[in-house]
Formats: C-alpha cells, sequence, structure tokens
C-alpha cells in the first residue's frame, strides 16, 4: 500500500468512478432489456391483432364470395324458372287457342258461346239494327238459335256478317256498342289469362 496521500486518492476516486460506470451500465442494460422485452411483446400483441385482422377479412372475404355465388345461383335459378314458365305459358296459351277453336268447331258448346254473347248483348246493347259478326257464315241451325235468344224488343232487324280474319267467337254491335266474344278479345287479357295459367301449372306440378 503506498504512502503517498495524492495516489492514495487518486485511487479511490478511479474506484469510484469505476463503480459508477459499472452501476450507470448496469441500468442501461436493465433499460434496454425492459425497453426489448416491451417491444418483443408490442410486437407480439401487433402480429396477434394483424393475424386477427387477416383472419377476419379472409372471413369477410369467404363470406362475400359465397353470398355472391349463391345469389348468382338464386339469379340463374330464377332465370331458368323464368324461362320454363315462359316457355310453359306459350305452351298453355297454344294449348288454350286450340281448345277454343275447337269449342267453337263444335256445335253444342258453339252454341253456349251464342247464348252467352246474346246476353251480354241483350243486357248492354241499345235498342235498333243489330250487326251480327262472325268468323265464317252461320249456318241455318245457328241463325235460328241466336235469334230464338235475342229479344225482338232489343233487336228490333239482324245483319249477319263474316269476317275472314276471326277464327272464332262471335261480336254484336249497335250504333257503335258491341259486345264482343271473339277469341282475339277473349285472350287479349293476357296478364290474368297467364295468371290463371301459371296457377293451373303450379297445380298441376304439386299434385305430380
Amino acid at each position: 500500500m503506498s504512502d503517498n496521500p495524492v495516489s492514495n486518492r487518486m485511487n479511490e476516486l478511479i474506484k469510484i468512478v469505476e463503480q459508477n460506470r459499472d452501476a450507470k451500465q448496469q441500468e442501461i442494460l436493465e433499460a434496454a432489456r425492459s425497453e426489448a422485452q416491451q417491444i418483443v411483446k408490442n410486437a407480439h400483441q401487433l402480429a396477434r391483432k394483424r393475424v386477427k385482422e387477416v383472419v377476419a377479412q379472409e372471413r369477410r372475404m369467404r363470406t362475400e364470395v359465397e353470398n355472391t355465388v349463391r345469389a348468382r345461383q338464386e339469379t340463374e335459378q330464377r332465370q331458368q324458372q323464368l324461362q320454363q314458365s315462359e316457355t310453359l305459358l306459350k305452351e298453355s296459351r297454344k294449348i288454350l287457342e286450340k281448345a277454343l277453336v275447337r269449342r267453337w268447331q263444335d256445335q253444342t258448346a258453339r252454341r253456349a258461346w251464342l247464348n252467352y254473347i246474346a246476353k251480354q248483348a241483350g243486357r248492354f246493347l241499345p235498342k235498333g239494327h243489330w250487326q251480327i259478326i262472325s268468323p265464317a257464315p252461320l249456318d241455318e241451325g245457328d241463325i235460328a238459335h241466336l235469334k230464338k235468344c235475342l229479344s225482338k224488343k232489343t233487336a228490333q232487324s239482324l245483319d249477319f256478317q263474316s269476317e275472314d280474319k276471326l277464327v272464332a267467337g262471335l261480336k254484336i254491335g249497335c250504333k257503335n256498342a258491341w259486345v264482343d266474344g271473339t277469341l282475339d278479345i277473349l285472350l287479349a287479357d293476357t296478364r290474368s289469362i297467364d295468371a290463371q295459367l301459371l296457377g293451373l301449372i303450379a297445380a298441376t306440378g304439386k299434385q305430380s
């Protein structure tokens, strides 16, 4: 041990400086370690958050894709159903038209048709000279039957005519007023007819 007091003092100061340095280094290391741990922790939390966001986004995208595919499939299915319904309607309209033509060609059914038109004419047409227009000239039996159905009080005179463009049915007019029971008029209300045909088609489908 040196007896030099200055040297001893210097050594003591050096030790103090070294101790302070070591303590400061330890403090810095602890702070750096704590900060590093916090950074790692934050990084893990951020990573988990991002993973959750990615998973949630993928689920949303999958749901959107599924909904889009489902909507497309439903649209295509509706379009197919509409096409099928339209095809069935076209066929049903043709069947209905042919059936009405056959009824007009059948004497018993035609007479019933004449009865109905005559009754409607009696209700709505004024007195006077009545015009009766049919697809082809009515035979004597139909004319006699129609005259029995008409009231002489209203149908004071009758004029029978025919029009080639008519297919079936009959129309009766007086003073610009007409009761039209021709095939074209009967089939003119396509919306109502289509609704009834679709109802019949649906009912037939349930029964089958």
